[in-house]
C-alpha cells in the first residue's frame, strides 16, 4: 500500500523511526527539508493532519518527487483548510 511504501522510505534515511510514534514524527519533520518543504509548511500540515499523518505525507511525497513540481505546496494541498 501507499501507506507501508512511504513507511519503507522513511527507514531508507531514518532506520528506527518507525519503532515508535516520536520517532516517526522527528523523522517526518527531518525529511521535510530534505525533499523542499520548508519548516512552516511541515508545521502547518503537522497540525492540519496530525504529527504521524504529517510525517506519512512527507515520505509519499518524497517517493513521487519525480511527478511532483513543488513539494510544499502539494503538501499544503494535502492538508484540510482550518476555518
Amino acid at each position: 500500500t501507499d501507506t507501508e511504501d512511504a513507511l519503507r522510505e522513511i527507514e531508507t534515511f531514518f532506520p528506527q523511526a518507525t519503532t515508535s510514534p516520536a520517532l516517526l514524527v522527528d523523522a517526518g519533520s527531518r525529511m521535510a527539508p530534505m525533499i523542499g518543504i520548508t519548516a512552516e509548511t511541515y508545521a502547518y500540515a503537522a497540525k492540519a493532519l496530525g504529527p504521524i499523518k504529517a510525517a506519512i505525507a512527507v515520505a509519499t511525497i518524497s517517493l513521487k518527487l519525480d511527478t511532483i513540481e513543488n513539494p510544499g505546496g502539494y503538501l499544503r494541498r494535502m492538508a484540510p483548510k482550518k476555518t
